[in-house]
């Protein structure tokens, strides 16, 4: 997750250049890409998380907490929230002056998440306090771009969304599963982060997302990869 609100800060000096060059193409340029890459890295996470929330919360917390699964796995749906909500702050409404819309979003979202934590905290306990994050997180999200619709397409910000979760799925299905029949530790964690990986790669590698020709581009660019060879 520090990746991911990393990557936001770093673009923020380039964005703000290009607002005060006037030069908007490179603004969505930038976005389209940086909301691309930021949810081909947060989606697996997110659903990596969700698959392993049971073992692990009991590995890592303690049979005491038996029943954190639950709320692993509803905050694990807010990572993805919050990756989405960090990308359209740092790289359009911070750097097009919009900080009102930025801070209206979060107080909106934080004083929902008091209302829902008055009447589901009750009831739920910390069950209660995940969904009223994850609700809040939705909206702030959707107020986000609900802002930011005029300057850019969001179907075009969507676009490979699916593929990602598509290929995530059949990622934690398949940790989730192989967890079944066996005791879970570090070893397992490691197991499941490097086979995780390589499905993860390799379901997006099939649904041909952009972001691997990027990738070679790149490589090529620097003299890594020999396009003559290819």
């Amino acid at each position: 997750m520090a990746i991911v609100t990393a990557s936001g800060m770093v673009l923020l000096p380039a964005i703000s250049q290009f607002f005060i060059s006037d030069d908007y193409e490179k603004v969505r340029k930038y976005m389209y890409k940086g909301f691309d890459y930021i949810s081909f890295i947060s989606i697996p996470l997110s659903i990596g998380l969700i698959a392993i929330a049971g073992d692990f919360g009991i590995w890592f917390f303690g049979t005491s907490f038996a029943h954190i699964d639950i709320v692993l796995a509803l905050l694990s749906i807010v990572l993805v929230f919050m990756a989405w909500n960090n990308t359209f702050s740092s790289q359009f409404l911070i750097p097009a002056k919009h900080e009102n819309w930025y801070t209206q979003s979060f107080i909106y979202g934080a004083v929902l998440n008091i209302i829902l934590n008055i009447y589901l905290d009750k009831n739920m306990g910390a069950v209660g306090a995940a969904i009223s994050a994850m609700i809040a997180e939705t909206f702030v999200v959707l107020y986000q771009i609900n802002k930011i619709k005029y300057f850019f397409s969001i179907r075009k910000l969507f676009k490979n969304v699916w593929k990602y979760y598509l290929s995530a799925l059949a990622m934690g299905l398949f940790i989730f599963f192989i967890n079944k029949n066996l005791q879970f530790n570090m070893s397992i964690l490691v197991m499941d982060i490097f086979i995780g990986s390589i499905i993860y790669l390799g379901c997006n590698l099939l649904l041909h997302v952009p972001i691997f020709n990027d990738f070679y581009k790149y490589m090529s660019k620097k003299g890594v990869i020999d396009r003559k060879k290819n």
